[in-house]
């Protein structure tokens, strides 16, 4: 004899966040890969959104309601972190390709005002991002190649029978396997780039859990002039008389536990950590063109004509405190009064 089931259909479109009443959006994975143009990309895909708007094809940058893209904050299991971007400049939110891999991500939230109190340093909007946990029950392996990159992936438990799981993804910049493999593709200067995301979940007895997340990432381009030799040759990514060398690069990781206490209340701690690097280099180069057969020759290298380079790292506390009551007045869903 079996009690009676009542099934309740819920609403696509509740945020994660209790505390978000208005201005806030969940989205989904399969919502990054339907938008058209979004690339898998959440930012691209947001853009769809009413009051957000793209800055050009070419960049990741979002206007929100006309509010500056330097104020998105972007935080991933609840940390805030460096601009998780490939050839991102730093101080910035956007770039060319997102190092924000939509295969790993679970429904997140995606806030475009009226933030809720655990939300700070932004005046635009918040990607309030979460990771899913990998398939506990059995192994799975995923390779793509694209435009964007070849990728491969892979989840499952570490042991069968147990509850503890991987997942683990890597990419490497499809452009930058044709210079290695000596593919012509109409110029030298082309960007190279890489990027790996984990997520190690490990529950516990009594409803705890553990997990252990990272996500990291270099890139690169080098534009040589002086490789030149031909006089009809135009680098049309650079200026002809200088290399320029730039490169970028972001890891952030961090251990995120959690305990019920009871039925109501949760306690949420994750200690994390974010390294951003940004790399800048420009050689003048001083050369003639040598009238026996009409090439350039190299006179001499002004080294280090411009260059900087930018480090910056934080280490994150935080502890989060749930308890949900109910009250009469309040919804019909269990939130926050």
């Amino acid at each position: 004899m079996l009690d009676a089931v009542q099934i309740v259909a819920g609403s696509d479109h509740k945020v994660n966040n209790d505390m978000a009443l208005v201005s806030a959006r969940v989205f989904s994975v399969e919502e990054t890969e339907r938008y058209a143009g979004s690339r898998g990309d959440p930012a691209r895909m947001v853009s769809n959104f009413a009051g957000v708007g793209g800055a050009d094809d070419s960049r990741n940058d979002i206007v929100i309601r006309g509010n500056s893209p330097l104020g998105v904050v972007y935080r991933v299991e609840g940390v805030d972190i460096p601009n998780p971007n490939h050839f991102a400049i730093s101080g910035t939110s956007g770039g060319p390709t997102s190092m924000l891999n939509n295969k790993l991500m679970a429904n997140s939230d995606f806030f475009t005002g009226a933030f809720p109190a655990e939300y700070g340093n932004s005046t635009s909007g918040i990607f309030d991002l979460k990771l899913r946990a990998g398939n506990n029950e059995k192994r799975e392996w995923t390779a793509q190649f694209g435009v964007l990159g070849a990728e491969l992936m892979a989840e499952g438990p570490f042991k069968k029978g147990k509850s503890a799981s991987y997942l683990f993804m890597y990419r490497y910049s499809t452009l930058g396997m044709f210079q290695a493999a000596g593919i012509d593709v109409g110029t030298n200067a082309l960007p190279q780039y890489q990027d790996l995301s984990f997520k190690m979940n490990f529950p516990f007895k009594k409803g705890g859990n553990l997990a252990l997340w990272g996500i990291g990432g270099n890139s690169g381009i080098d534009i040589l002039i002086s490789d030149q030799k031909d006089t009809s040759e135009i680098d049309l990514y650079g200026q002809n008389d200088r290399d320029q060398y730039f490169s970028t690069g972001m890891a952030i990781g961090g251990l995120t536990y959690t305990k019920p206490l009871n039925e109501k209340t949760f306690v949420k701690t994750t200690l994390g950590g974010s390294y951003e690097r940004q790399s800048t280099k420009h050689d003048l180069i001083y050369r003639h063109v040598n009238p026996a057969n009409g090439e350039f020759v190299q006179d001499s290298i002004l080294s280090n004509y411009m260059g900087y380079q930018f480090n910056t790292s934080k280490f994150t506390s935080s502890t989060y405190l749930n308890k949900k009551v109910w009250k009469k007045g309040c919804s019909e869903n269990w939130v926050q009064c």
